[in-house]
């Protein structure tokens, strides 16, 4: 009887033991097919781009640039709890909530800006704690969340619609952020074949996947060509580029990779020219890489907003491609006397709601918003 008894007890463990490994392994494959993969990319080459999507060729040059002088100067000096304080240089902007919403490295805060005159503070004081930076670099936002990328604090940190701190992710890579209703993209980590992170872009942002197969493999050189820059529009689209090459990749709210747009000209060409070959190899070596796109942004329309050097560059979607609309140089005007020479494109921020594009450069305190044609 004993031994019958122990029998059937070390049966149901063993069915017990069956049960739990089948139960991983349903999830397991659940979480499988859930889990969103990086889309298989063609091999990114100087020379050659071969694609099953649209491919627009686009030329880039200095002929016939457009000169906009004047706009709205934001920001100056920032009301800190009844304290006056100068801002620093508007590193990145975005429209939350009915204000625009700039990021000041320079004091490690996020204020709204506000025309010619005293902004206000939002949020943000200098630390490693939650609502605390120590360095930020880059601002996005949805309908609900606002994430700021703090190279600083290795972190990228979300804020709810309240600017109250509501969880953060580590930043392990340099790159771009970029935030749909649905999706958060971040830098992953360098151990990752691919270059973004996926997370989802509600409680509890858990990461769902990976993104953008890596140009250069991990471990070779020159790695300069990994750091992508990524911007999204409110139907959930995103476009993506490495900046030190002449591509344009557009995505689709579910990742389908719709169109490629490749830059040329001599514009193109004579900073193309001057990297190194984006072939793998192994050095010790880093080699510099010279960014060709200094800033991108994708309108709700589906345009492409792009800043070489200080020059803007219009991208219209026409049809199945897309076509150079214009190109234009901003020359801040107002009561503040900065010279003749146009704004360095840092950072591009189009504004619907105003039907306006906001401008920021590193060596201005202002953000600059110029009404659209």
């Amino acid at each position: 009887m004993q031994l019958i008894i122990k029998y059937i007890s070390i049966r149901a463990i063993h069915s017990s033991i069956l049960l739990n490994i089948g139960i991983w392994i349903a999830l397991l494959f659940l979480f499988e097919i859930n889990y969103l993969k990086a889309q298989s990319l063609p091999n990114y080459t100087i020379d050659e781009l071969t694609v099953d999507v649209p491919l627009s060729e686009i030329e880039i040059t200095d002929k016939k640039v457009e000169i906009v002088k004047g706009g709205k100067s934001l920001g100056g000096m920032v009301d800190v709890k009844g304290e006056s304080r100068l801002m620093g240089p508007p590193v990145s902007s975005t429209f939350f909530k009915g204000q625009i919403i700039v990021s000041d490295p320079a004091n490690n805060m996020l204020i709204a800006a506000e025309e010619d005159g005293l902004s206000k503070w939002l949020t943000g004081r200098t630390g490693s704690g939650p609502g605390e930076f120590l360095e930020i670099s880059q601002l996005s936002s949805n309908q609900n969340l606002l994430i700021a990328k703090d190279r600083g604090n290795s972190a990228i940190h979300f804020f709810d619609i309240n600017l109250i701190p509501a969880g953060s992710v580590p930043l392990t890579r340099f790159g771009d952020v970029t935030v749909t209703d649905q999706y958060i993209f971040v830098p992953a980590s360098s151990r990752d074949d691919n270059l973004l992170a996926i997370y989802n872009a509600q409680e509890p942002y858990s990461r769902v996947g990976s993104f953008f197969s890596s140009i250069i493999q991990r471990g070779y050189q020159p790695q300069g060509y990994n750091y992508l820059k990524l911007a999204s529009n409110s139907s959930g689209e995103i476009v993506i580029t490495s900046p030190a090459l002449p591509y344009l990749f557009i995505f689709d709210n579910e990742l389908t990779h719709l169109h490629t747009v490749k830059l040329y000209g001599n514009i193109v060409s004579d900073i193309i020219d001057e990297n190194p070959p984006a072939d793998a190899i192994r050095t010790t070596d880093n080699p510099m890489i010279r960014n060709l796109i200094g800033a991108v942004e994708l309108t709700d329309n589906g345009s492409i907003l792009m800043g070489i050097g200080r020059t803007l560059y219009v991208l219209n979607k026409e049809n199945d491609g897309y076509v150079l609309h214009k190109a234009v140089q901003y020359y801040p005007g107002g009561s503040h006397d900065i010279g003749e020479n146009p704004l360095g494109l840092f950072d591009i921020n189009e504004i619907s709601e105003t039907n306006q594009i906001c401008l920021s450069s590193i060596y201005y305190k202002y953000l600059y918003c110029f009404d659209k044609d």
